[in-house]
């Protein structure tokens, strides 16, 4: 499980997003309460894996802001910002990340059943992006 301490180094740009979980003999409910997120989303999306070992992503935003929660399976997420890089995994619901503009993010599904779900702060804009690593977090 990756903890606040995994994210230290991108001073604030990437950070923990706790998910509510409501959970009885039923099974669990993950609510999310738009006006309890760190902003209100423009879009979101599940990206579903063709195989295991499928890495999606690759790119930072300039303007946008994002929130990963892992719903299925095993994710790896490979981060930069202003020259500082981590790997964390995300294997639980309980535990989202928040990425502020700027941060360069990977996907690396480890499992086949592996599910993702994006909020986004902003709609789909493939000219906002920024595919070069070491280019991520650059004003």
């Amino acid at each position: 499980m990756v903890t606040a301490d995994d994210l230290a180094i991108f001073d604030g740009a990437v950070t923990l997003f706790h998910v509510p979980s409501r959970r009885d003999a039923r099974g669990a409910l993950h609510p999310f309460d738009f006006d309890a997120l760190p902003f209100v989303p423009k879009r979101a999306f599940v990206v579903e894996p063709a195989a295991a070992g499928t890495a999606r992503g690759g790119h930072a935003h300039r303007t946008a802001r994002q929130i990963l929660v892992r719903l299925a399976g095993t994710i790896e997420i490979t981060l930069a910002y202003r020259g500082r890089e981590a790997t964390v995994r995300l294997d639980d619901t309980a535990t989202g990340l928040v990425l502020a503009p700027g941060v360069w993010a990977s996907h690396t599904y480890l499992t086949a059943d592996a599910r993702i779900l994006v909020f986004a702060s902003e709609p789909f804009d493939p000219g906002a992006y920024v595919t070069a690593k070491d280019r991520a977090g650059a004003g």
